[in-house]
Order: structure tokens, then C-alpha cells, then sequence
């Protein structure tokens, strides 16, 4: 990590480091075994990103499924400088907080595009995103019972 740190401390000096320099997640794995990393290439303009599953068959979940996610954030920044929490973007109800996140998929959660956003916030007065400083929204198909 001290290379890490002085390798940010040179780019700082010398006007080139990130314009908003906040915890972003860099890597994102779910139970079905899917695993994305995160970087500039695969990120809209304003830094969130998006997963989307809900087109993959593959990857279609049932009812009484169960999909956990689990995300890891740039290890550059202490796990002390920012908190990760979780929301089902449309359904709502559902939150949690930490790095992983599980959801038993009930009737209610069916649908063509299940939305689960992670968010990262640090703890700086000011945010990247509103009031946030990453988003990540990961996007799944629920099937109906049988």
C-alpha cells in the first residue's frame, strides 16, 4: 500500500490525478457465478455503471431463488472512508448495507428487470454522484411460478 500512496501523492502533485477522487467499486460478482470488473472503459461519463443480465437467459432466476452480489471497492481507500449500501430500485422496501448483498426472490420480485443498485458513499461532506459517490445498478430477469 505505501507504493500505492506515493504513486497517488506523485499524480496529485503533478495535476493528474482523478478529478473526483472518491471509492468507486471495481469488481462485481453474483451467485450465478457472473464476475465484471469495473473501470473508465465500461462506465457511463458520470462514473456509475450498469449490469444488465435481464437479456441473458442464462441468467434468468425463479421465484424461491435466492441471488447474493458481492462488490469490491478500490482498495486504495480504507474500508473506514466509506460505507456500501443496497436498495431494489423498483420495488423498494429492501435495503442493506456491506460489501455483500442477498435477496430471496419472492412473487413480488418478479419481473423483466429486477434493478438492484449498489451505492458507495463516502464520508467527505461533498459527493461525486448527488448524494453519493458510485452507483452501480445490476439488472436481472425474474420468472413468474410455474
Amino acid at each position: 500500500m505505501d507504493v500505492v500512496q506515493s504513486l497517488k501523492a506523485h499524480y496529485a502533485r503533478n495535476g493528474m490525478a482523478q478529478q473526483y477522487n472518491v471509492p468507486t467499486v471495481i469488481r462485481v460478482a453474483d451467485s450465478i457465478g457472473h464476475v465484471v470488473h469495473l473501470s473508465e472503459s465500461n462506465r457511463n461519463p458520470s462514473g456509475s455503471a450498469m449490469v444488465d443480465y435481464s437479456n441473458n437467459s442464462a441468467a434468468y432466476l425463479n421465484c424461491g431463488d435466492t441471488i447474493a452480489i458481492e462488490v469490491d471497492v478500490d482498495p486504495t481507500f480504507e474500508a473506514s472512508e466509506y460505507e456500501i449500501s443496497w436498495a431494489v430500485a423498483n420495488i423498494g422496501g429492501v435495503s442493506q448495507s456491506g460489501r455483500r448483498f442477498v435477496l430471496p426472490l419472492e412473487e413480488r420480485y418478479v419481473s423483466t428487470r429486477l434493478c438492484i443498485v449498489c451505492f458507495v458513499k463516502s464520508n467527505k461532506a461533498w459527493h461525486k454522484i448527488g448524494n453519493h459517490d458510485d452507483q452501480i445498478d445490476i439488472a436481472y430477469r425474474v420468472l413468474p411460478p410455474a
